[in-house]
């Protein structure tokens, strides 16, 4: 038996993550549920406002230690791209919209990120095991992939390499 099953009674439990992974896309509803949140300046976001485009949406919290070297790191490949084209979306999680504006004080604002503050209320909608969670979302609002923690460069040629297959051109010159 390993840590991930637990046989109780004939029954077999998988943790969050497996079961994530083992689920048919075909069984789940793969349409990005859609949100409303403020922005850390006081404007809304929201994802009615990004139809037509690929959007990246990437939740994190300012507690979460793999979230500091991912938003960066997605702010930089997000200058690669033509923001009309191709979106990315940084939602933090926090409960406290204050300790959101200042991690990314930090950070200098994430000037190409569309950043908003869901306030706590974000893993129920998109049911993430944990964070940093990240979503492609094609121009028909289909999520097309996810990663969940960060990889590192490879999870970002991987992004990189998926947006370039969705949006040809769309990267800025």
């Amino acid at each position: 038996m390993t840590r991930a099953n637990l046989f109780l009674g004939g029954a077999v439990l998988f943790g969050a993550v497996a079961l994530l992974t083992r689920t048919r896309a075909a069984a789940r509803d793969d349409t990005l549920a859609p949100f409303a949140v403020v922005a850390p300046a006081g404007d809304s976001l929201r994802s009615a406002d990004l139809a037509g485009r690929v959007v990246l949406v990437n939740v994190w919290a300012s507690w979460c230690a793999p979230c500091r070297e991912e938003l960066p790191a997605l702010d930089a490949l997000a200058a690669r791209y033509d923001a009309s084209r191709v979106t990315f979306v940084a939602l933090s999680d926090d409960v406290d919209g204050a300790a959101a504006r200042e991690f990314l004080a930090v950070f200098r604002g994430m000037p190409h990120l569309r950043v908003g503050l869901g306030l706590g209320r974000l893993k129920e909608r998109y049911r993430y095991p944990g964070l940093p969670f990240t979503m492609l979302v094609d121009p028909a609002g289909r999520i097309v992939r996810t990663w969940y923690g960060f990889g590192g460069p490879p999870q970002l040629a991987a992004i990189d390499s998926s947006i370039r297959r969705m949006a040809p051109g769309a990267q800025s010159h």
